[in-house]
């Protein structure tokens, strides 16, 4: 009798102790299945969201619409540089979302001619572009130089709605919106920027912009109808405090433009006839 109770207790102090080990490794088998799961179903969150908003952000997003562009991700592997090939004549390109930690900064690590976007140094991003729609044209290659660090203009010629930077020459950086811009007919440069810049104008779109106030209230994703076909947008003045990053906290589709996080600004406009 002694030894039938001893043995009963060791069973039960056996099944005590195991017991627990074994159903929380069936739980951490389960949630471990579960999460492997889940995580297949669903893209990984951009490098660069570094914080429960822009976390947010990045699943949110401006809403992906259709019409005459479309998007299509380009990937600098092992900061390699890449080439996408485009079908179509491409006569605008935006960065809609970054997805690496590395940046892309356009005419540094990004950017694009007539068939191709190209990447480097590690930038990952979806790009928003624009092609055919009946415009066959190519752009023009104009050189402009800011000498002794002045301001410096060059004039094109009217009907001016794109202009990229196909080349830098200067030491000095040449950063779109702080160093070199354009406006309807002309390209400016400053603080020693030297560049060749592909020039798209004419084509059958408008030969004026538009200036376009767009503001984020209360921190809120907002859009900005604009009537017609937007073939570019150009932040020309920023109002907010908080900062106007584009493909962040603004971008533009076919016929809106949209402000985030509290940007505010006034955005030049260019639009098909």
């Amino acid at each position: 009798m002694i030894r039938f109770r001893t043995a009963c207790l060791l069973l039960f102090a056996a099944v005590v102790l195991v017991f627990p080990k074994l159903t929380s490794a069936w739980q951490f088998e389960l949630n471990a299945s579960f999460i492997g799961a889940a995580s297949a179903a669903r893209p990984p969150l951009s490098a660069v969201a570094d914080s429960p908003e822009e976390i947010l952000t990045a699943q949110r997003g401006p809403e992906r619409r259709g019409g005459r562009s479309f998007i299509t991700r380009c990937s600098s592997d092992d900061e390699r540089y890449t080439r996408c090939h485009l079908e179509g004549v491409v006569w605008n390109v935006q960065v809609d979302r970054q997805w690496s930690g590395s940046p892309c900064i356009h005419g540094r690590t990004w950017g694009f001619d007539n068939d191709e976007i190209w990447v480097d140094r590690g930038c990952r991003a979806d790009f928003r572009v624009w092609a055919g729609g009946g415009y066959q044209g190519r752009p023009a290659v104009v050189a402009c130089a800011s000498g002794d660090e002045r301001l410096n203009r060059c004039h094109v010629g009217e009907g001016i709605w794109n202009v990229q930077m196909r080349k830098q020459y200067s030491e000095s950086p040449c950063v779109l919106g702080d160093t070199w811009g354009f406006d309807d007919d002309e390209i400016w440069v400053d603080h020693g920027c030297r560049a060749d810049f592909y020039v798209w104008a004419g084509g059958g779109f408008a030969r004026r912009s538009q200036i376009v106030n767009c503001k984020s209230d209360d921190e809120r994703l907002n859009r900005c109808h604009i009537d017609g076909d937007v073939v570019n947008v150009r932040l020309e003045v920023q109002n907010s405090g908080s900062p106007c990053i584009q493909g962040r906290t603004w971008g533009f589709d076919d016929d809106e433009i949209w402000v985030d996080r509290g940007c505010r600004a006034n955005f030049r406009v260019w639009t098909r006839r």
